[in-house]
């Protein structure tokens, strides 16, 4: 399926939407994917980098898609940006009733989620190994740093940042 093209559907299948997520099956603006009829799919509308752009121009081929195809568009994965590309972002989706997800709520020592998680102690070995293999931990290193990280993720440990919080939703 291109751009251009209508995903195949039944008449009487009201489950259909146009979705987008560069994720999913290797399909961004609504090219080809290897989906159920039902389900039209790619995830590039607003996901990546800081410059995506938050204007109506930037999401015309989705509203067009919709108004072609009688469906509703949903974003199911955004995040990963600042409070402004947030405020921005989720206020044009909600202008054109676009739906959206917010799927980045926790993430290690980042300032840009609802909650940011504490490394814990040895968490340095692992990164060290996933970009470099010779530097392997020990099992017992490893075994504490995960262990460590299950307790981390707790919310009593993480770092509320309400500044993140507001940008997505309405806050006294």
């Amino acid at each position: 399926m291109s751009l251009g093209e209508a995903a195949p559907h039944r008449a009487d299948d009201t489950r259909e939407f146009v979705a987008d997520s560069a994720w999913h099956v290797g399909c961004c603006g609504l090219g080809s994917c290897a989906l159920p009829s039902w389900l039209s799919c790619c995830h590039s509308l607003l996901a990546g980098a800081s410059t995506r752009p938050t204007y109506k121009g930037a999401i015309q081929q989705y509203l067009d898609r919709r108004a072609e195809w009688n469906r509703p568009v949903w974003v199911g994965e955004s995040g990963e940006n600042s409070d402004e590309w947030y405020r921005a972002s989720f206020s044009l989706l909600e202008q054109h009733e676009i739906g959206w997800s917010f799927w980045t709520w926790k993430k290690l020592e980042a300032g840009n989620c609802p909650y940011s998680v504490p490394a814990p102690a040895g968490w340095s070995s692992i990164q060290s190994f996933v970009t470099d293999p010779g530097k392997k931990p020990s099992a017992a290193t490893a075994q504490a740093a995960l262990d460590g990280l299950v307790d981390s993720v707790r919310l009593s440990r993480n770092t509320y940042n309400a500044s993140v919080v507001c940008a997505i939703l309405p806050c006294r």
